[in-house]
């Protein structure tokens, strides 16, 4: 539904731009995703967080249209690495799954966690991306 919300020009973008985000945002973050209170934004975060929450709406018109029209196979080289918070309302499991084809170097890696993760446990993320760029180092 929100994809859909995010076609609409001009309409997210200027959600995220408004006070309503500013003073709504983090309660949607602790409430409704569970993010502790020590990780929400603050003021100065917020300002951030507002360009950050426009320009992540821009990723979504531009690619999310055309994937769904004319999908295409990739593939890297790069070894990957994807880590699955159980716990995410948004992507599944199985949706992240599938992405199995696109490297030979693929490692899924399952974590009790919600979809804020890099948001809630900044170093247990890093922790992860650590071991994995070591392992292939």
């Amino acid at each position: 539904w929100y994809i859909g919300v995010f076609q609409i020009p001009g309409l997210a973008p200027a959600f995220w731009h408004s006070g309503i985000s500013r003073r709504a945002w983090p309660g949607v973050l602790e409430h409704a995703e569970g993010v502790p209170q020590e990780r929400l934004p603050d003021d100065d975060m917020m300002t951030r967080t507002q360009s950050d929450g426009a320009n992540g709406v821009g990723l979504y018109r531009a690619n999310v249209p055309g994937a769904i029209m004319r999908p295409r196979r990739v593939h890297t080289d790069v070894p990957v690495q994807v880590v699955m918070p159980l716990g995410d309302r948004y992507v599944s499991p199985e949706l992240a799954r599938s992405v199995e084809g696109i490297a030979q170097d693929i490692v899924f890696v399952e974590v009790d966690g919600g979809h804020w993760l890099p948001l809630c446990d900044p170093e247990r993320v890093a922790a992860l991306v650590t071991e994995h760029v070591d392992r292939r180092t």
